[in-house]
């Protein structure tokens, strides 16, 4: 008798168990997900829905062929930095492992943001200086 009951509490336990742990990782997605939206530059918060309205595109070519983004120069002046040659500029990147690059001005004025991915692109630099998933740029 003491077994009959005891089955239906471990039963219920674990889809006790299993339905919480969905909840949590669902909730942790939608968090990530709104995080995704937003890149911090300069030490503010940016909204890339609003951010890259006035911001203008270009193509660089690279080895990798052409590709297009946002003007990297534009982003920062827009970011409220004023002496932008007196500066050097970190890409920080999170996932799937932390990255960061740090370049100067030379670079930004020649390097795109591509809103595809969170990648920027340096026609001018080495392939690891193409920082993937970017929630940063740090103004140093």
């Amino acid at each position: 008798m003491g077994n009959d009951r005891l089955f239906p509490i471990l039963a219920i336990s674990v889809l006790l168990i299993g339905i919480v742990s969905s909840l949590y990782v669902t909730a942790l997605s939608n968090e990530q997900n709104i995080k995704e939206e937003i890149i911090k530059i300069n030490g503010f918060n940016f909204d890339k829905n609003d951010f890259f309205k006035d911001i203008s595109e270009k193509t660089i070519s690279t080895d990798r062929g052409e590709k297009t983004g946002y003007a990297l120069d534009e982003m920062i002046i827009k970011s409220g930095v004023t002496c932008t040659d007196c500066h050097k500029y970190t890409f920080k990147a999170v996932l799937p492992d932390p990255y960061q690059q740090t370049v100067d001005w030379e670079d930004i004025k020649t390097g795109i943001f591509s809103l595809n991915r969170d990648i920027v692109y340096f026609p001018n630099l080495p392939h690891s200086f193409w920082v993937y998933n970017i929630v940063e740029i740090e103004v140093d």
